[in-house]
Parts: structure tokens; C-alpha cells; sequence
């Protein structure tokens, strides 16, 4: 049993260490400045590690992983942030962390100890965090336009009464040809009596 967790943990340090080796190299082809991209790794990497030590550790360990996935998530965001100058996202990116990250974290957990109670308790925080972050993400972005791209901002303006206009001429095509649709297959239309009504 020792054998066989020692080398899962060679095998993700493995495939870590490669990754972070290819990230490196990207970086170098692009001729970009890693270290004012790459701070975010030191939050990232420990993160990992948690998965590492769970991985390790076996069922025993399994706690890990809600640190891991909240690190690994963190390191993600600031990742993102930094690289697309995005901070304003943190108005509604916060659940990414809670409760996305924990769930995420709860259900490895509950998967990688055979707890379906707590892998279930998982999957909801999941989906109440990705709801949050969704909703946030049309709130923020699209209708009020924190990030410089959402309906009201200057930008974006100019194209509002074009794509509503689309919009309400498709739903009026969509509508009449639903009508169209529903009287071709013998349904009454609206302006036809019903067969036998009065008979």
C-alpha cells in the first residue's frame, strides 16, 4: 500500500513538474515576463500540494482536499486577474471560492473516502456557487459593465437597440411560424371555429 501511494505522488509530482516546466517555456517563446504573471503559482502550487499529500496520505487524508481546491482555485483567480488586468471580477468571483472551491473540495473528499453523504453536500455547494458566480457575472459584466463591456457602457451602446430589435423580430418569425405550423396540422387558429363546436 505504501509502495503503490508513493508512486501516485512520483506520478503527479511528475506530470507537476512538467507542466510547470512547459509553462516556463511558453512563457520564454513569447518573450513575456514570467514573474509578473507567474506570483499567483505560489498560492496554485501549495494548493496542489494538498492533492499530492492527499493522494499519499490515502482515505485518511482525504481533508485535504477542501484546502487544496480552495488554494487552486485562489491561484487560478489571481492567475486569470493578473494576467487580463481583470480585478474588477471579484465583485462577483468570490464564489469561485465559497462555496464552489469548498464544494469542489467536499466532494473529492467524499469521492476519495467513499462518503456519499458528504460528496452530495459537494455537488450542491457546486451548483449554488456557479449560480452565484453566473448571475454576478451577467449583473456585473453585462448589465452594469464593470469590466468596460456590459449594455450600458459606451462601448457596447451602439450595438443595444440593433440586437433588440433582431431579438423581438426573431421572436415575432418564431411565433408566427409556430402559429403557422400548428394550424397547418389541422389545430384551430385563432380566428377559426372549432370543428363540431356548434353541432
Amino acid at each position: 500500500m505504501a509502495n503503490g501511494n508513493r508512486n501516485v505522488v512520483s506520478l503527479v509530482a511528475g506530470i507537476g513538474l512538467v507542466l510547470l516546466g512547459l509553462l516556463f517555456l511558453v512563457f520564454q517563446i513569447l518573450q513575456v515576463d514570467f514573474w509578473s504573471y507567474a506570483w499567483p503559482l505560489f498560492i496554485m502550487v501549495p494548493g496542489l500540494l494538498f492533492f499530492v499529500g492527499m493522494f499519499g496520505g490515502g482515505k485518511g487524508a482525504a481533508g485535504l482536499a477542501i484546502p487544496g481546491a480552495i488554494l487552486t482555485m485562489l491561484g487560478a483567480l489571481f492567475f486569470y486577474q493578473s494576467a487580463l488586468d481583470q480585478w474588477q471580477s471579484w465583485a462577483y468571483a468570490w464564489a469561485l471560492i465559497w462555496p464552489t472551491a469548498v464544494g469542489i473540495g467536499m466532494l473529492i473528499q467524499g469521492i476519495w473516502s467513499d462518503n456519499t453523504r458528504l460528496a452530495q453536500s459537494g455537488k450542491q455547494l457546486i451548483r449554488v456557487g456557479l449560480l452565484i458566480f453566473l448571475g454576478g457575472l451577467v449583473f456585473f459584466e453585462l448589465i452594469i459593465g464593470i469590466g468596460g463591456w456590459g449594455v450600458f457602457s459606451s462601448g457596447t451602446r451602439a450595438y443595444a437597440l440593433p440586437i433588440l430589435l433582431i431579438a423581438v423580430g426573431l421572436y415575432v418569425l418564431v411565433r408566427q411560424g409556430l402559429r403557422a405550423r400548428k394550424e397547418a396540422a389541422g389545430g384551430p387558429g385563432p380566428d377559426r371555429d372549432t370543428p363540431g363546436r356548434y353541432d
